[in-house]
């Protein structure tokens, strides 16, 4: 197939099922860019809910299977190339199986419940429903496997993530790091408080009580922005009036609020491992540190006496930047 000379005859399906957070932010941006050059449309499908663990699996599995092959059949029929990013009931979507135009699968993760034993299921109260636990799980991660190696291309959202999915997956697997909007995460002229600021779930795999023990041993408020319930703009203004930015959760894929925290010139403590590794400039723009409540007050007190950052290299972290390397390489998915 010839390049395209004109974008707008190529037609880009896309598609996911997430919910409101980074990897819907970063679906959005993408579909932001790409539709003013090409034809694209945006799907998801959602399904019922049930209290009832036995429905809501023939849900999950049967019923969204059922539908994602419905929807892969129109896809088929009218767009050159799909881009898929993850199901909240899946991981790797099922319609990644069905569809037969080239795929990019934007990863955002593997599927933690099925890798990372920080979310082993352990309780063993009662035989029947651990046995249940440990099957459907053991299901998930299979479907999830052949999803994902069903897509033509797997793109992650790191070179951690990448790693891991191909570890997981058993196939190549290219990265690209989300961005940051610099117009809106910025410095505003707001007033410093003495408060840290944790943005996440307030769960143990994000370290929501390892943030608590830091912020107590340094005598310092902690700021806890849970779920959406701020604008970006307000957020913004949180990371500016605290003293730096607590990310500990435990092997992050990539970590938007690290690169947020940045780019409005608020530092960032971070756990070395993950995503933080590849987005915090050790010593320059934060710091990388053991998981050890010590650790991160003795460096906040560094910060506390007027440390000065270095915040440059988030320019590196741009929307532009991600959407031209996601272009190229859905380009050449189309064009093979």
């Amino acid at each position: 197939m010839d390049l395209y000379s004109c974008s707008k005859t190529m037609k880009i399906a896309m598609f996911h099922s997430l919910p409101r957070g980074g990897a819907l932010r970063v679906f959005e941006e993408q579909y932001s860019y790409l539709h003013k050059k090409y034809s694209v449309k945006k799907f998801s499908i959602d399904i019922a809910t049930s209290s009832n663990r036995l429905i809501s699996d023939y849900l999950n599995f049967v019923e969204l299977r059922n539908k994602h092959k419905k929807l892969a059949l129109k896809v088929n029929d009218t767009f050159d190339v799909a881009l898929i990013h993850p199901d909240k009931y899946t991981q790797a979507p099922f319609i990644l199986r069905y569809l037969n135009i080239p795929t990019l699968y934007y990863a955002e993760e593997w599927l933690r419940i099925a890798y990372e034993k920080q979310f082993a299921f352990t309780d063993r109260s009662h035989y029947l429903k651990y046995i249940y636990e440990i099957a459907t799980r053991q299901y998930r991660k299979k479907v999830d496997r052949d999803n994902a190696r069903a897509a033509t291309m797997l793109v992650g959202n790191s070179r951690f993530t990448a790693n891991n999915i191909m570890q997981a997956y058993d196939k190549d697997a290219e990265y690209i790091h989300p961005g940051v909007d610099l117009r809106v995460f910025r410095k505003y002229r707001v007033k410093k408080k003495n408060q840290l600021i944790y943005v996440g779930a307030t769960d143990k795999p994000n370290g929501y009580a390892f943030a608590k023990k830091i912020a107590k041993k340094a005598q310092l408020e902690l700021k806890i922005i849970h779920g959406n319930k701020l604008t970006d703009v307000e957020l913004a203004k949180e990371y500016c009036r605290s003293i730096a930015t607590l990310c500990v959760s435990r092997y992050e894929p990539f970590g938007l609020v690290s690169i947020e925290s940045q780019a409005c010139k608020t530092p960032v403590l971070a756990i070395r491992e993950g995503g933080f590794i590849e987005t915090i400039k050790n010593n320059k723009s934060g710091y990388l540190l053991p998981r050890e409540v010590d650790a991160f007050v003795r460096k906040i007190d560094l910060i506390k006496k007027g440390k000065q950052f270095d915040y440059s290299h988030i320019n590196n972290f741009s929307w532009n930047e991600h959407n031209r390397k996601l272009e190229k390489m859905v380009l050449s998915l189309a064009n093979d």
